[in-house]
């Protein structure tokens, strides 16, 4: 007979209303530097009213489009910026439904079947806390390409993209059993302790190939190809 692996029950207040607020603005302006250069510089400002003082950060970014030859038909782009992740409500939510009070949440570990009361009684809450360095995750992104115009009213772009999302969200099992045993939690009076850190780093590069346009009379369309890679380490948690 199969014994189970673990046993899992909640009680206590399962609603709890709070308030998001985020507010995010950009300010923007291109340059016109030459007939053949044009420059966009900008900044894009965001807040959120949680995760303690890590609330507000400034994220700028550059553009340009440069056309070598006279005609314009050929023009090279290139730019760089930083955008702010939203932390979404899931982390929010968890931090204040699991702080140990409000929704208990008991796992208790090879139960008996079915798990008695006093197994239930004897295992300390699991919670949900926020590790004091966490902050908002952010990804810097960068890239460059060729767009020739191939006919009057059709183009072909070749690109490059590359990202770096950092301080990713993940969690870790903070008060997990210490090896060589694994037999006790470092703080007995806790369960689980799920600690949401920033310590998740997400690395893509990608190669874009796409026409667009309007090539003969009987057809207008676009079409796009990426071939990519994508390493994330170590393993971080959506966001919700």
């Amino acid at each position: 007979m199969c014994k189970p692996f673990s046993y899992l029950v909640q009680n206590g207040q399962g609603h709890v209303p709070f308030l998001e607020m985020t507010f995010a603005g950009i300010l923007q302006d291109t340059i016109r530097v030459s007939p053949k250069l044009s420059v966009a510089v900008g900044t894009r400002y965001y807040w959120q009213n949680h995760f303690h003082e890590v609330k507000h950060d400034a994220a700028p970014r550059l553009d340009l489009a440069y056309a070598p030859w006279q005609k314009g038909k050929t023009v090279l782009r290139g730019g760089a910026g930083i955008f702010f992740d939203r932390t979404g409500p899931t982390p929010i939510s968890d931090l204040l439904h699991f702080n140990g009070v409000t929704l208990r949440r008991y796992l208790v570990l090879n139960p008996s079947y079915p798990a008695t009361s006093t197994e239930v009684a004897a295992t300390p809450t699991s919670v949900v806390t926020l590790d004091p360095r966490a902050i908002i995750p952010y990804t810097v992104q960068f890239g460059f390409g060729l767009e020739q115009q191939i006919t009057k009213d059709s183009s072909l772009t070749l690109n490059y993209v590359g990202s770096r999302r950092i301080d990713m969200f993940r969690s870790i099992d903070a008060n997990a059993p210490l090896p060589p045993l694994l037999a006790a939690r470092p703080n007995p009076s806790l369960g689980r302790n799920r600690l949401i850190q920033s310590e998740g780093y997400q690395k893509s590069n990608s190669l874009q190939i796409g026409f667009q346009g309007h090539p003969v009379s009987f057809f207008t369309g676009q079409a796009q190809y990426t071939l990519g890679t994508s390493e994330e380490l170590p393993e971080a948690q959506p966001m919700g």
